[in-house]
């Protein structure tokens, strides 16, 4: 997810003359930082924001602020300036939350995930207390997912920080009621905030240098019922007269429209006029933008000059951004304008804002180009901006943002368009949507065939393939990759769709377990992807192809593409895809028999995945360190960090994961002699691997079920279960498990008597060991059966690899009982002095030893 954060939204607006005394101002704030959450609500130009300005400037805390704006409904964009907000005073917090932010679409937002990680990264780097402000929070209060994050971090954060909220309607968070009966919200309504009479005369006298008697001024608070807004939104020249006018301006409605145009618009030069009422179609604006959006500045003039004319002037407009550079009106004087450009220069309000679509869209700022899109009102403009930014905006993950915004054109446009029809059913396919987007593909492709759009076509193709490989049909997957491939053209964007067919034919073939072919796609589509830049599509790649090397045993080839992965995932930070690599690197590091290095990595595993809050990934390093416990025969440590992936299995709903556990504790159990209750853990997933369809899930239940019924002598049966697993195994190309199958099965055919069948099953076990750059995996099985091992060391076809495993076996047994310590150093025999213990635990809690802090335990966030 890409937001090009915009700087004057998290940055502390300027602080206005003082409006309310210092003594009003301490009788709104006091207490105010008592609480988790203020709300400040009241109607648009009760000071909301100016309150909260001087609160900024009179509390001791550093005040991290965020100006909200209707955009910021979409969650992804409103956590990137969340986060930025709170990253502006210090910088050492944001690095995991973006990074996770970063590594998620759309279509796997976890809010969950994404809270437990915000939180966490402030715990962890901001001590101090802090104040975070949501102004303006009613233009995003439609948002369902805002709402419930806001809703939580009020209820997790930690008690350093405090949550401000100023909107102009009541609050619908889902927590309000549970912290407001817990005494944890302060509020302010409009009838705090309206200015009294007493502070009318003093604004008058400050502002205006003019001077009304106590009677007027509360004429003026009746007339304009505290409304500070009502009382600004002027020039000098609104007071003259006041006294005289009192009754006639009300400051709403058309009276305001009124004064505004005759007092204001009326009274500048041509050129003023006009540039008031162009600009104030604009957000924000400067000299740059001005000039991209409304062309070349009027003959005579330039548009700094006219930037400048406003500032003199003081026409409702504030500097906006660190230097000041940027200038906004204030909404009320810019819907004036707006109302006034609509009524008499229709056309040119169209003109500007077609522009300002096409702008928006070359800055990247789609939002705000769609948003511009929707008050156009122009379904031509609307189709050709989302046909232009589409296919960035799906690279870029926001999936669902696409898929609405196409959804919300007429029903009759996207039959015909083939290019919105593409981009549809590639969103579909990717929110989960398979069948769905697989329909609206075929309509594509078969409109790209007629026009002879080939990048389209291409693009189009590459989609269908994936869809097809998700529902599995890999032959037709590799069927549609091999089609986009066999299109020939220069330009960049087809260049873009041939490195992703190259990465789906990879993975088709891997899928149709022709393990070595899918190497050579995969290794031309990471090529294709330095070729244009894509860091991040290319360490996909690399994680992609180490996953291949490492299922056919070469294990070097894999290290050197994790290790590319992970430089490319350190540079761009994403922890999240970190925390999956180190898993990997773990897992591959295990086979080639450095159960050290292997725990190293698995830790740093579930390190990356507890900061990014990748509870997935914790799930599988803690089940991959259970099998380095195990083979260390440490078997209760073992059974425990199995638990606990199972546990955080089942909350995720990993299947996968649930069936390997079940069947590493039907190991488990066996080794124990429980074979009652291995061959139920058996029972459990045998119906859910028969679903699955995989041949690999169905390997790993024969191979178990085998190892159980050897245990129990009943050998005809292992042999059937042995033979039935090793056949999966070769489907799906899985050498490791294929080899260590295939030496249980010459075990179990030589205790039937059955030497030749024996000798041939070996003799293919160590043909593929040899290939597998390490005979680790086939030390386990080897174990169980060393007897064996030094018998076959008489058959000649296999006597050397036969006696190298031999000794690999005794090596490693002989090697148990120190890695052993290395795995669980024995306690110290001396007596444990009782440390001096410190605790504070009012404020922001902390632990002491002997004076020295001690950071918060794994425990606390599991």
């Amino acid at each position: 997810m890409n937001t090009t954060v915009t700087q004057t939204k998290i940055l502390l607006p300027r602080r206005r003359p003082d409006l309310l005394s210092r003594e009003r101002l301490l009788e709104l704030l006091d207490d105010l930082l008592d609480y988790r959450l203020t709300l400040v609500a009241a109607p648009a130009g009760y000071g909301k924001t100016s309150l909260l300005v001087d609160l900024a400037h009179q509390v001791d805390y550093p005040v991290c602020w965020f100006a909200l704006d209707p955009l910021d409904q979409d969650l992804q964009r409103f956590l990137a300036y969340f986060i930025a907000s709170i990253q502006q005073h210090f910088p050492e917090f944001g690095k995991n939350s973006q990074s996770v932010l970063q590594g998620v679409s759309q279509a796997n937002l976890d809010i969950g995930r994404l809270l437990t990680t915000i939180v966490n990264d402030a715990y962890e780097n901001i001590s101090e207390h802090f104040v975070v402000v949501l102004d303006d929070y009613h233009l995003v209060d439609d948002s369902e997912g805002v709402n419930y994050f806001v809703s939580r971090f009020g209820q997790e954060m930690d008690e350093n920080v405090h949550l401000v909220i100023a909107s102009r309607t009541l609050l619908s968070l889902p927590d309000l009621p549970l912290l407001v009966g817990r005494s944890q919200v302060k509020g302010l309504s409009f009838e705090e905030l309206a200015f009294r009479p007493q502070e009318i005369k003093t604004l008058l006298h400050q502002n205006y240098h003019q001077t009304i008697s106590d009677a007027k001024a509360q004429e003026l608070a009746s007339e304009t019922e505290g409304w500070i807004t009502g009382l600004l939104l002027s020039a000098e020249t609104m007071w003259q007269g006041m006294e005289d006018r009192l009754r006639v301006t009300r400051v709403s409605g058309v009276d305001l429209y009124d004064y505004l145009a005759q007092q204001v618009l009326d009274q500048q030069s041509a050129p003023v006029r006009e540039f008031l009422l162009h600009t104030s179609l604009l957000e924000e604006f400067n000299e740059k933008f001005c000039e991209a959006v409304l062309g070349e500045a009027p003959v005579g003039e330039s548009w700094a000059g006219l930037m400048a004319a406003l500032m003199y002037h003081n026409l409702f407009v504030q500097p906006v951004g660190e230097r000041g550079m940027w200038l906004r009106y204030h909404h009320l004087f810019r819907d004036f304008l707006q109302a006034q450009l609509v009524k008499h220069e229709p056309e040119e309000e169209k003109r500007i804002l077609r522009r300002l679509v096409d702008v928006y869209a070359e800055r990247g700022e789609w939002e705000r180009a769609y948003a511009v899109c929707q008050r156009l009102g122009e379904q031509e403009v609307s189709t050709r901006f989302i046909k232009r930014v589409g296919f960035d905006l799906g690279k870029a993950g926001r999936l669902s943002t696409l898929a609405s915004w196409i959804d919300n054109l007429p029903a009759n446009v996207l039959p015909d368009d083939p290019e919105l029809l593409s981009l549809r059913g590639g969103a579909a396919v990717m929110l989960g949507e398979v069948e769905k987007g697989v329909s609206l593909l075929d309509k594509a492709i078969r409109l790209f065939r007629d026009t002879e759009n080939i990048i389209g076509l291409a693009r189009s193709l590459v989609w269908r393939a994936t869809a097809h490989r998700f529902l599995g049909k890999y032959q037709d997957s590799l069927v549609d990759s091999e089609a986009a491939l066999g299109m020939s053209r220069t330009e960049k964007d087809f260049l873009l769709s041939q490195a992703e067919a190259l990465r789906a034919k990879g993975m088709a073939l891997l899928s149709l377990g022709q393990a070595i072919e899918a190497t050579y796609p995969l290794e031309q589509s990471i090529q294709s992807y330095h070729l244009l830049e894509d860091e991040k599509n290319a360490a996909l790649v690399h994680l992609d192809l180490g996953f291949v090397y490492m299922q056919i045993g070469r294990y070097g080839s894999a290290l050197k593409h994790y290790e590319q992965a992970l430089a490319l995932w350190r540079k761009i930070n994403n922890i999240a895809h970190q925390a999956n690599l180190y898993n990997n690197l773990g897992v591959l590091t295990h086979l080639k028999g450095d159960l050290l290095q292997a725990r190293t990595f698995l830790l740093k595993a579930r390190e990356c995945a507890a900061k990014s809050a990748y509870t997935r990934i914790e799930a599988f390093a803690l089940s991959s360190l259970g099998d380095v416990l195990c083979d260390l025969n440490l078997y209760s440590e073992s059974r425990e960090r199995y638990q606990q992936a199972k546990e955080i299995a089942r909350q995720t709903e990993e299947q996968y994961l649930l069936i390997y556990i079940e069947l590493v504790e039907a190991k488990l159990s066996r080794k124990k002699g429980e074979f009652t209750n291995a061959c139920q853990n058996l029972i459990k997933v045998e119906r859910f691997i028969k679903e699955s369809g995989s041949s690999y899930e169905r390997g790993l239940w024969q191979l178990e079920s085998g190892r159980i019924s050897l245990a129990q002598g009943e050998y005809e049966e292992a042999a059937r279960a042995f033979n039935a697993a090793v056949e999966d195994f070769r489907l799906g190309g899985q050498r490791v498990e294929m080899a260590r199958t295939g030496l249980y099965l010459a075990y179990t055919k030589n205790t039937l008597g059955e030497q030749d069948a024996a000798r041939m099953h070996l003799a293919e076990v160590f043909q593929n060991g040899a290939s597998l750059e390490s005979l680790y995996p086939l030390v386990s099985a080897g174990r169980d059966m060393k007897e064996f091992l030094e018998d076959i060391q008489t058959f000649p076809e296999v006597e050397k690899p036969a006696s190298r495993l031999l000794e690999e076996v005794i090596h490693f047994e002989e090697g148990l009982p120190q890695l052993r310590r290395q795995f669980c150093p024995p306690a110290s025999s001396e007596a444990a002095v009782p440390p001096a213990l410190e605790i504070q635990a009012f404020g922001r809690g902390w632990v002491k030893v002997k004076g020295e802090p001690i950071v918060k335990p794994e425990w606390v966030n599991q």
